[in-house]
């Protein structure tokens, strides 16, 4: 991980911008970003989906109405593993100002894993046909990790390529919500439900430059390591669903979930080069956005053997805040999710996926994404299994400027180019 640079002492006082992160693990949405999907392994290996298939009780995140689907008790767990290569390039040109190709000056791969677990009551006779679901899973991933070198390809001392900075940005917390679904048929053909998600959490942010080289250190900080930290701790928040369920005939099925907007209250800091801490105003709390999702599944066949889903999820980002002030301003997003799973003859499905997913601080940004996953029962235990490989490429301005070794700000915007790879297993036990 490289970058060159012109060097020369001195300078201003080293300012460091902050970011916040979020799903995803990559940097263009750290302000805000989307939010991790909360469903099991059978959804997520179809691309995703779950407004309407999703049979166990991790459901009940996505729509409270999955409540009332069984009738008998059920347990779940689930497991979430990702890693994410991000490399960060800058252009090189010739003497004519043509484009000769690009120089990666930062390649960061990074792994990280969540649980989750759900429980689902079946239908209690005493009220009436009313059925209960309890989730407890992340709505929001904040962690990044990224790392660079600061070089000085033109000191004539030795050794050549001296590192005179190490540069990089840590993230970490989640927003984990505690999901409360109660759902009752009303009829052979319709189920409806309410929910309660409590959001809880903590966020921390910090932007680090560490000089290797005295002479590089600038003068009005006169230390080798200066950060800022942005800190949101104890943040509490509640936010509603609604839901509901409808066959249609024997082949299709439709459902829709609203979810409204939360604001979580905390405890907020953040720290620059100084000596004091800035307490962010009350006011700037953390706001996640309302949405709007529908969904719908086909069966080809009569008997259930190849089943076909599509979501459509409208995210109001708009309505979201970023507490640091530091995320471009967001825009609201359609995402598109579309999934196809096939029972064979021996009962083992076999599950495939595609999903578009929309920066909302980048209009001509967005990550696609395919699936694939499998299961099978092991002694009264449904097991389920999915993959999915996401890219996306996009335009960044430099992260550390050259400005803090005392170089020239590099013209232009970088090349990131990031390549997400996941796996998820849940585990689901039927009473």
């Amino acid at each position: 991980m490289t970058r060159g640079g012109v060097g020369a002492a001195g300078g201003a006082i080293l300012a460091l911008v902050l970011a916040s992160s979020a799903w995803g693990y990559g940097y263009l949405d750290l302000g805000i970003g989307p939010g991790v999907f909360q469903g099991s392994a059978r959804s997520a290996g179809m691309g995703e989906v779950g407004i309407v298939g999703e049979r166990g009780p991790l459901g009940v995140a996505l729509n409270p109405a999955f409540a009332a689907v069984s009738r008998d008790p059920q347990i779940a767990l689930t497991y979430r593993g990702v890693s994410i290569k991000e490399d960060w390039a800058f252009p090189a040109y010739d003497s004519f100002d043509a484009l000769l190709g690009y120089n990666t000056y930062s390649a960061n791969s990074n792994a990280y894993h969540d649980f989750g677990c759900g429980v689902m009551s079946g239908e209690i006779g005493a009220a009436e046909g009313v059925s209960v679901g309890l989730a407890l899973s992340t709505a929001y991933d904040f962690r990044y990790d990224y790392a660079e070198q600061a070089i000085d390809r033109t000191s004539t001392a030795q050794p050549p390529d001296r590192t005179v900075a190490r540069d990089w940005i840590e993230a970490s917390g989640k927003i984990r919500s505690l999901s409360v679904g109660l759902a009752r048929p009303v009829n052979d053909k319709v189920r409806l439900g309410v929910g309660f998600d409590y959001l809880f959490g903590e966020r921390e942010v910090e932007s680090a430059v560490s000089f290797t080289d005295p002479t590089k250190v600038p003068w009005a900080s006169g230390t080798a390591e200066t950060s800022s930290v942005f800190r949101a701790e104890d943040l509490t928040g509640v936010r509603f669903s609604l839901g509901a369920l409808l066959d249609l005939y024997e082949r299709f099925s439709l459902g829709a979930t609203y979810r409204t907007r939360a604001q979580l209250g905390g405890d907020l800091t953040a720290s620059v080069p100084g000596p004091d801490s800035i307490i962010v105003s009350p006011s700037d709390l953390v706001r996640l956005p309302a949405s709007f999702a529908v969904g719908v599944s086909f069966k080809p066949r009569n008997e259930l053997a190849t089943v076909v889903e599509g979501n459509l999820i409208y995210t109001r980002w708009s309505d979201a805040t970023d507490p640091a002030g530091l995320g471009a301003a967001p825009n609201d997003t359609y995402e598109w999710h579309l999934g196809v799973e096939h029972v064979f003859y021996n009962q083992r499905p076999l599950r495939f996926g595609f999903l578009y997913r929309p920066s909302p601080t980048d209009k001509e940004t967005a990550e696609p994404a395919v699936t694939a996953g499998t299961g099978f029962a092991v002694a009264g235990f449904d097991i389920d299994l999915a993959a999915k490989v996401g890219w996306r490429q996009y335009r960044s301005a430099d992260l550390f400027s050259d400005e803090l070794v005392g170089a020239k700000r590099r013209q232009g915007t970088d090349r990131v180019t990031e390549t997400t790879m996941g796996a998820t297993v849940s585990i689901t036990r039927r009473f």
